[in-house]
């Protein structure tokens, strides 16, 4: 039995193939989405349902921006992957991992500001307390 891929045979077959588990977890999500919105709304009402609503977009940009990144690195991996370029797999690795590590540090400076600031004999009142 010959299996169809995405560079030979039926192409789009297989590209359906791909994309129905990406599809259905799209569809997935956004049934969590309209439940979470009636169930909130009806025990909160239009200011809880306001309050979710505004911190949605919020919530979803750091996964999005991630999402984006990994798509990014999977395009550029099967680019030299396929061309047998070690040396462009090993640029790409070490690319992604400075990402990381500046999205790390990144938060963990977020994590310690409020302390840092504190330290710094910063009056009180100017440090906002969450």
């Amino acid at each position: 039995m010959k299996k169809d891929s995405l560079i030979s045979g039926n192409i789009g077959k297989a590209l359906l193939l791909f994309v129905l588990p990406l599809i259905a977890g799209s569809l997935i999500q956004q049934l969590y989405t309209t439940v979470d919105a009636v169930i909130v709304g009806q025990f909160t009402g239009k200011i809880g349902l306001a309050a979710i609503d505004s911190v949605h977009t919020l919530f979803k940009f750091p996964l999005n921006f991630m999402n984006g990144l990994a798509t990014g690195a999977t395009i550029m991996i099967s680019r030299y992957f396929g061309a047998k370029d070690k040396e462009g797999l090993q640029c790409v690795r070490l690319f992604y991992l400075q990402v990381f590590w500046e999205l790390s540090a990144q938060q963990w400076g977020l994590f310690f500001l409020h302390g840092c600031l504190i330290l710094c004999l910063f009056q009180k009142k100017y440090v906002q307390d969450h």
